[in-house]
């Protein structure tokens, strides 16, 4: 049963950081969110308008429906994009400082999955709630479990995207099975 666990030290960095994001503000402020039509009611087509009110709904969801945020279709050349396509995945920084805002990037291929774009789409705005709330000096204090900084906070965000309620959408989102 032991080998089903982390290793203590991740255990004890996992308890430390969350006690110390709830301590930062992060908690659910919609409850426990899940993917179902009463937390997503609005249609999904693919197209950027789409995007964009998922995107809305999310940081509503999360409590943030008051800051400047705006979502960006990038094409699989780079380019912004209103359609969508397939292909290879596009290396992008997913959440850019635009204005007195942000701007959330999204692949283009993404658009085809619901579950892959809901998932970046709450890793954005758990990102942006780190941002806004100065939360990730948290994550370097006391002992990192032997993790860099890059995964402190990668992992932090998941950390922090679960504690504002996502949980059971970054988990959807964790396993995504493809056949090559």
């Amino acid at each position: 049963m032991d080998e089903l666990l982390p290793r203590e030290e991740r255990i004890r960095w996992i308890l430390d950081k969350s006690a110390r994001l709830i301590d930062g503000g992060a908690e659910p402020v919609s409850a426990l969110v899940y993917p179902t039509g009463t937390f997503f009611p609005d249609h999904y087509d693919r197209t950027p308008a789409a995007v964009d009110r998922l995107l809305r709904r999310v940081l509503k969801l999360a409590g943030l429906s008051d800051l400047a945020v705006t979502s960006n279709v990038i094409a699989a050349d780079g380019s912004q994009s209103g359609g969508c396509a397939s292909g290879a995945p596009v290396q992008l920084q997913r959440v850019e400082p635009s204005g007195a805002g942000y701007q959330v990037n999204v692949a283009q291929n993404e658009l085809s999955n619901p579950v892959v774009l809901t998932t970046g789409l709450v890793r954005a705005v758990s990102h942006i709630f780190m941002k806004e709330a100065d939360l990730y000096p948290l994550l370097e204090q006391g002992d990192g479990g032997g993790l860099s900084r890059a995964d402190l906070r990668e992992g932090g965000v998941d950390l922090c995207g679960t504690l504002l309620g996502f949980g059971l959408l970054l988990c959807n989102g964790a396993y995504i099975y493809k056949k090559g």
